[in-house]
């Protein structure tokens, strides 16, 4: 069996769901979003928006295509009856993954030392939303920090990385706020739409076969729910009913689907892109090749006036 193989069989077999765990997460939310809304009160709307060019540095792409998003945009919310600051809003297009795929620690990762900048400077509550993230990663070389304390670079995978790196995007936000522009708002627009990606990645679908997403995320064909299945056998699982429609949602979040890679640079076999050795992270994870078209036909759906 192959390392790929092996790996998909593990989780299948070990999916590490806590459906408990989620339902008392899911309240906690609930419970907070309920409270914000009491605590709700006039505020004065700041926007800011800042390219310096150490941020673009800050970010690390390891694979075509090489698109950076390095533009860092904050929103300022300051109450009118007293001028304090409520809250500070930083987005920015970097994975928090400084500590990288062995780190077993729960944590925020980088954005924990934004929000204490942020909140030490300004007060009020500091809020962190990653932006067009795609493959822009703070891990490994291309991104190197200078740690004022010892002198040298930053060892990669470690706590004083993230802090160095969460510190210096709170500043470049502090820096963006000095020429911040006050925002009249009287409403919000906001468009949506459903889209339906083809689901090309057959672990995922084992993985729904043998009840991974708990029903979560369930097979749709044309737009409408399609319960087709027939009897297979899984290698180290069993016969299961494995889903056969031609589409899937398969979200990293809510709504959020990842690994959107240009079909020209998408390898199914050797020779792979930029001749590795191995298939790429991206294909193994993403539901296929097709799923970048779809969403573009949808944004330039939306976007079109």
């Amino acid at each position: 069996m192959g390392s790929r193989a092996l790996i998909d069989a593990q989780l299948i077999r070990h999916p590490g769901g806590d459906l408990g765990w989620l339902e008392r997460a899911g309240q906690r939310i609930a419970s907070t979003a309920a409270e914000a809304v009491r605590a709700m009160q006039p505020a004065r709307l700041e926007l800011a928006c800042d390219d310096h060019p150490l941020l673009g540095s800050l970010q690390g792409v390891d694979r075509p295509p090489v698109v950076k998003d390095p533009f860092l945009f904050v929103m300022r919310l300051v109450a009118r009856s007293t001028g304090q600051t409520i809250a500070t809003v930083v987005n920015w297009s970097d994975h928090p993954e400084v500590f990288g795929r062995r780190n077993t620690q729960i944590t925020s990762d980088y954005p924990h030392w934004v929000r204490a900048y942020l909140e030490k400077r300004f007060g009020g509550t500091a809020l962190f939303f990653g932006g067009s993230i795609g493959k822009l990663s703070p891990l490994g070389d291309q991104v190197s920090l200078l740690d004022p304390g010892t002198g040298k670079i930053a060892e990669d995978g470690t706590w004083r990385k993230a802090e160095l790196l969460g510190t210096e995007i709170g500043r470049l936000a502090e820096r963006a706020l000095k020429s911040a522009e006050p925002i009249n708002l009287d409403s919000l627009s906001i468009q949506t739409e459903i889209v339906f990606v083809p689901m090309h990645n057959s672990p995922f679908r084992a993985a729904e076969a043998v009840g991974v997403f708990a029903g979560r995320k369930p097979l749709y064909t044309n737009g409408q729910l399609d319960p087709a299945t027939e009897e297979r056998d899984l290698p180290d699982v069993g016969r299961v009913k494995y889903p056969t429609g031609r589409q899937f949602i398969l979200g990293l979040g809510n709504d959020e689907i990842g690994y959107l890679i240009p079909k020209a640079e998408w390898d199914e076999e050797p020779p792979w892109l930029m001749n590795a050795a191995k298939p790429w992270y991206g294909e193994i994870n993403s539901s296929g090749p097709d799923a970048a078209g779809a969403i573009l036909r949808a944004l330039v759906a939306l976007i079109r006036p």
